[in-house]
């Protein structure tokens, strides 16, 4: 039965083989690790930008505490 079913439909036994083989080769794909490009320059500056901005804002509540303590 099954290889009379097969002689009678080529196509859509290669389609199906294409497929398989496409899926095969993304299973794989997800497998291996990410490549580390290491960070890149325009994120890592966008953070930088923001830790000093969170740090002045800290710094100056502080500044903000201390005048406040010595009145």
């Amino acid at each position: 039965m099954l290889p009379n079913l097969l002689a009678k439909h080529p196509q859509a036994i290669e389609k199906l083989k294409r497929q398989l083989a496409e899926a095969d080769a993304e299973l794989e794909a997800r497998k291996k690790p990410p490549e580390d490009a290491g960070p890149k320059i325009i994120g890592e500056g966008l953070v930088i930008d923001e830790w000093k901005e969170r740090r002045e804002r800290y710094l100056a509540k502080r500044q903000g505490e201390v005048v406040a303590d010595s009145v």
